[in-house]
């Protein structure tokens, strides 16, 4: 998923952040959260990054269930 594609689909619903959503922030994990485990329902990859964002990091979540522990 492009960067700029991420955060239209982070500006659009009506789940409210905690760190607001605009273009040129870094991520934070509620919003590769969102992006995993409501949009996309599986992991992501997200590229094309602004290239004035410092934090660069690569992130990819899936549903650990309590015994797997």
């Amino acid at each position: 998923m492009d960067y700029g594609e991420a955060i239209q689909v982070l500006e659009r619903p009506n789940e409210k952040f905690e760190f607001p959503v605009k273009w040129g922030i870094d991520l934070q994990s509620e919003h590769e959260r969102f992006l995993t485990e409501k949009h996309a329902k599986k992991p992501v990859i997200v590229m094309n990054y602004p290239k004035d964002i410092k934090a660069l990091k690569a992130f990819y979540m899936r549903a650990v269930s309590e015994f797997e522990l």
